[in-house]
């Protein structure tokens, strides 16, 4: 077979929720026909289209692209709530005097591991 004559192929995709009797490459929704009505043909797979993504995959670019926004001050926010055991609703549930304790620290930290971050990305650009 020529490589130009793959992209005209149909893929008929396996169903795992199907019974190898109803046939290994049956999809979920190619039904058996009812007794005495003609069975229509298998529906196909365009090879050409982009798979779709199971939920794994869904989940995991939804967080990348969820960290993707995050400026530099949020991540090191975050990563520092987390070393510290925190999360954002229970440092807002603390009284407001502790809550500014550790607001200031935190304000520091983020800065402290902002110049850090700037002077390594520079000693590496040189």
């Amino acid at each position: 077979m020529r490589l130009s004559s793959i992209s005209s192929l149909s893929i008929v995709a396996p169903s795992p929720s199907l019974p190898r009797s109803a046939g290994a490459f049956a999809l979920p929704h190619d039904k058996p026909a009812a007794s005495g009505t003609k069975a229509s043909a298998p529906r196909t797979v365009d090879a050409s289209a982009p798979p779709m993504p199971s939920d794994k995959l869904r989940d995991a670019l939804t967080a990348f692209e969820k960290e993707a926004r995050m400026t530099p001050a949020e991540r090191a926010r975050r990563d520092i709530l987390e070393d510290m055991e925190l999360t954002e609703d229970a440092l807002k549930a603390m009284p407001a005097e502790k809550r500014n304790v550790l607001e200031d620290a935190i304000v520091k930290e983020v800065a402290k591991r902002l110049v850090l971050a700037r002077t390594l990305a520079t000693s590496h650009a040189g």
